[in-house]
Formats: structure tokens, C-alpha cells, sequence
């Protein structure tokens, strides 16, 4: 699972994410939670469906405002193009394998 600035092609994955996102959690506290799940999902519905992770993590990131570690920008993360090919060819190779 991983997301891509679509800034500077800067790669992060969900560990390196995480940290962020409960920071500014813990900045937000518990009323606004329920507000940021919300926006997440309109944000995920919005979008064309890939894969439901790598979705959830852009769409969270985008609306934490994760600051990008190379480019210092915020709110410009989508889902990893590279791993959406991963797993159309392992999908393919399945397929083959089972006949």
C-alpha cells in the first residue's frame, strides 16, 4: 500500500503515513473524527474506484493535509499507479495458473 505525491513523485507508504495522521488526529481531538471519516469517504466516492486501501490512505492524507516530505505541499496525494499494475498482473497470473 502506498500513495504518490503527484507533485514531486515523492512515495509513501502506510507506516511512514501514519504517524502523521495521528498527530493531527490528536491536534483535532474526538468531535471533529467523525467529520474527517465523513469528508474521507466523500473524498473515496468521488474518485474512480482502484483499490480500496490505497484510496482510503490518498483520501486521509489529502484531508489531514499531510505535508509531502520533498515538496512540503499538502492535500496532493493519490493512489500508487505502480501498484494498481502489480495487482492487475498478479491477478492475470492467477487466472492462467488456475486453468
Amino acid at each position: 500500500m502506498r500513495i504518490v505525491c503527484n507533485k514531486c513523485d515523492r512515495k509513501m507508504n502506510t507506516g511512514e503515513l501514519l504517524p502523521h495522521v495521528g498527530e493531527w488526529l490528536v491536534k483535532l481531538l474526538t468531535p471533529t473524527v467523525g467529520d474527517l471519516f465523513w469528508r474521507a469517504l466523500q473524498y473515496y466516492l468521488s474518485l474512480p474506484t482502484k483499490s480500496w486501501t490505497d484510496d482510503s490512505m490518498a483520501g486521509l492524507a489529502n484531508v489531514a493535509q499531510v505535508k509531502c516530505p520533498n515538496c512540503k505541499k499538502k492535500t496532493c496525494w493519490n493512489p500508487d499507479p505502480e501498484i494498481e499494475i502489480t495487482q492487475e498482473q498478479s491477478k492475470k497470473d492467477n487466472i492462467t495458473t488456475e486453468l
